[in-house]
């Protein structure tokens, strides 16, 4: 069985900023993640999945240009695995007013599992 989690956080600009940790013995199916530019000009901002096991971080999206006042929404189909420890990134750009939502399906294991 499965349960939904939703999470958001407003990010302080130029600072790498977690949003989500993947909780031992469980597997999170990232569903959709929303990026907001709250800032009075076009910002860009850079989100990143880090893969634990493997130790490295992959760009979801590369210092994605958002005019000012305006979103992007990852959905339509896109969604990605993300094992025990992994987590959701995001870095805003400098001088920037950003937000990011993030929701998963999480679900539990009865044991420690890795994936590579």
């Amino acid at each position: 069985m499965s349960i939904i989690h939703s999470i958001g956080k407003n990010l302080t600009a130029n600072t790498l900023t977690t949003l989500f940790t993947v909780p031992t013995r469980n597997l999170a199916k990232a569903t959709n993640i929303l990026v907001s530019n709250h800032s009075t000009s076009a910002k860009h901002i850079t989100v990143y999945w880090y893969d634990a096991s493997a130790n490295v971080s992959i760009e979801i999206l590369y210092q994605y240009n958002l005019t000012s006042k305006n979103f992007l929404i990852l959905d339509s189909g896109f969604y990605f695995m993300m094992d025990e420890g992994d987590e959701l990134r995001a870095l805003s750009e400098t001088g920037s007013t950003a937000t990011i939502i993030a929701s998963f399906e999480i679900e539990q294991r009865s044991t420690v599992q890795q994936f590579n």
